[in-house]
């Protein structure tokens, strides 16, 4: 869900990583997207668990997380993005996976479960702002 203030659009972004460095450069990532006149609003997770019982709630426009995460044996980021996906208010929401050096089976297992797309990490500033764009945000010129 885009949220719109009287002055402000922002576009919602969940990132899901147990990795303290991959969070600290995604929230870089996020820095220079409002740099470039795209407001953010941006949640961090690190755990399974926890995402999943935020993000429907939350309802962010965006999630990603790598698929590598995991809360112990009962639950991989691609059980969460399969959770996400059964859940009703999570259905139409953008999934995007993410890893380091991912497996095609990693890829594959990710996109079958309902991701719209698997990305490498570290998650680059273009790759924000593509989606930023997909959404209907043009960065200033």
């Amino acid at each position: 869900m885009v949220y719109s203030t009287s002055h402000t659009i922002m576009i919602h972004i969940a990132y899901v990583d147990h990795n303290p460095q991959s969070r600290i450069q995604f929230q870089d990532a996020t820095k220079q997207l409002q740099e470039r006149g795209i407001d953010t609003e941006l949640k961090l997770y690190k755990s399974a668990t926890e995402a999943l019982n935020d993000i429907p709630l939350e309802r962010p426009d965006v999630v990603l997380l790598d698929v590598r995460i995991s809360d112990g044996a009962h639950c991989s980021g691609v059980d969460v993005i399969r959770t996400l996906r059964q859940h009703p208010l999570c259905r139409t929401m953008i999934i995007i996976a993410a890893a380091e050096n991912a497996t095609s089976a990693e890829r594959s297992a990710a996109l079958v479960a309902g991701c719209q797309t698997f990305v490498s990490k570290p998650i680059p500033y273009q790759t924000l702002e593509d989606i930023a764009i997909k959404l209907g945000f043009q960065p200033a010129q």
